[in-house]
């Protein structure tokens, strides 16, 4: 794990912004169409709408999600509905959205940003959830997989650690003094994995 700290969340969001588009960048000198999964929650909404701003050549670029709430896309809960709000938008308007039923894997990401939450859950994938095991199995191929925790009323699907491993750059985003904490000392929870996996190391962002 590499820990980069920040004085503000502002800050914080700025630098995943910054080093999201210079991955699509160095991505797009090779490749035609390059891919790239983005976490929902709140966290990251302030990184989106930077994010935005930014000037890539979006009809190439593909933008998907590590999870979803089984719901409509339109719906309130929707991580798609966020982030058609927040990031597909101004500059980054022509990007292509690709829900995640519709991923194949026949190319890695370019990027992949997750979050963590206060249960140290990531992704879709909750320390109560059934399928808690075989998602964060990294023996297995890259999919999406369907889950559920008591923590929400949605049944949910998830990108599996194999698949959000499935890229060249992968960021955490985090806020807060206990998430720092997990981070530190993960203890068993479920980020305990997406950490001590060396397929492709995660670079963390944080702030208080």
């Amino acid at each position: 794990m590499i820990l980069n700290t920040f004085d503000s969340r502002n800050a914080a969001s700025s630098a995943v912004a910054k080093r999201i588009t210079d991955e699509l960048t160095h991505a797009l000198t090779t490749e035609e169409t390059v891919y790239a999964a983005l976490s929902g929650g709140t966290s990251p909404l302030g990184c989106y709408e930077q994010l935005a701003n930014s000037k890539l050549p979006w009809n190439r670029v593909c933008v998907s999600l590590t999870d979803e709430r089984c719901v409509p896309g339109n719906h309130a809960d929707s991580n798609e509905r966020m982030l058609r709000q927040h990031l597909l938008t101004a500059c980054a308007e022509p990007a292509n959205f690709v829900a995640m039923q519709d991923l194949t894997f026949a190319t890695q990401f370019s990027v992949v940003l997750v979050g963590m939450g206060e249960d140290g859950h990531f992704a879709s994938i909750f320390p109560d959830a059934s399928e808690r095991q075989t998602a964060i199995d990294t023996n297995q191929a890259p999919t999406v997989l369907q889950t559920s925790t008591a923590a929400s009323p949605h049944r949910r699907i998830t990108l599996n650690l194999s698949a959000l491993t499935y890229t060249s750059a992968l960021l955490l985003l985090a806020f807060g003094e206990s998430k720092k904490r997990h981070l530190l000392n993960p203890g068993g929870l479920p980020v305990d994995a997406l950490l001590a996996q060396t397929r492709t190391p995660v670079e963390v962002f944080w702030a208080a």
